[in-house]
């Protein structure tokens, strides 16, 4: 567990240090993956360079484009069941919590 703490400290330093940007834009292709909650947990900090796409805490729906296409409303949806996780996943382990 404090393994855990201490890489997510420094994901949450490295994050400041990436070249991109928060709610930056991403490009039409970009697509949110499905991987390991561990993998999701990097990239919602750091931002996925193999699609060179920002930190996910910062994407927006907007960002994502406004067509309504069946691909593109699945994305937003994974987008939002993305932050709700995050979300959860910040208010049960705090990393000031005990060790």
């Amino acid at each position: 567990m404090l393994e855990l703490k201490q890489r997510s400290a420094a994901a949450a330093a490295a994050a400041a240090a990436t070249p991109l940007q928060l709610g930056q834009a991403v490009r039409d292709d970009f697509r949110i993956p499905v991987v390991p909650l561990l993998h999701i947990y990097y990239v919602w900090w750091l931002g996925d360079p193999s699609q060179n796409a920002p930190p996910f805490r910062g994407l927006k729906a907007k960002h994502l484009g406004k067509d309504t296409t069946a691909a593109n409303v699945k994305k937003r949806r994974r987008l939002a069941d993305l932050q709700f996780l995050m979300g959860f996943i910040d208010k049960v382990c705090p990393l000031e919590s005990s060790y």
